[in-house]
């Protein structure tokens, strides 16, 4: 499997629940009583989020090409 669509996938993921997380802390969205209008919550949040993306980001980058190996190159014929 590839592991820039692994990274890709897991920084998507982390990005959005991190979200939901943040949008928790600042109330928009329902969920647990404690972190509800929590400024700490939209914090932690908004940082997993940025993680998230950064790794999504390093998963897009283009694998760099491989190197070419000395003992299959040609040869000069003498």
């Amino acid at each position: 499997m590839d592991f820039g669509k692994i990274l890709m996938g897991v920084g998507g993921v982390l990005a959005v629940l991190a979200t939901i997380f943040a949008l928790q802390g600042v109330g928009l969205v329902g969920g647990s009583s404690l972190m509800d209008g929590n400024s700490m919550f939209i914090y932690i949040g908004t940082l997993i989020a940025v993680v998230g993306l950064v790794l999504a980001a390093f998963g897009m980058r283009p694998a760099s090409p491989p190197k070419p190996d000395p003992s299959k190159q040609d040869l000069p014929v003498v």
